[in-house]
């Protein structure tokens, strides 16, 4: 299932909800570990696999074709 959580590692996550207000089915919800940062949840369920979280994810744009970007990777400012 192509979904934001099968790309990126949570502990990357910017937290900024994208994932979530662009998913049709709802299928992204956004929790809080206990340091109050927000992270995505999929229900598989819900989630229909087209990709669209993904698209719109920080951590990945076009120029890099889906490749993780520097942030992504952790490797920005190295």
């Amino acid at each position: 299932m192509d979904n934001i959580l099968s790309h990126i590692d949570v502990h990357n996550c910017t937290g900024c909800g994208m994932c979530m207000r662009i998913c049709i089915t709802s299928a992204v919800l956004m929790n809080e570990d206990t340091d109050g940062f927000a992270y995505p949840v999929i229900d598989d369920g819900l989630c229909k696999g087209c990709g669209l979280c993904v698209k719109v994810c920080p951590l990945f744009n076009n120029e890099n074709n889906g490749e993780k970007s520097d942030f992504a990777t952790g490797s920005i400012g190295n």
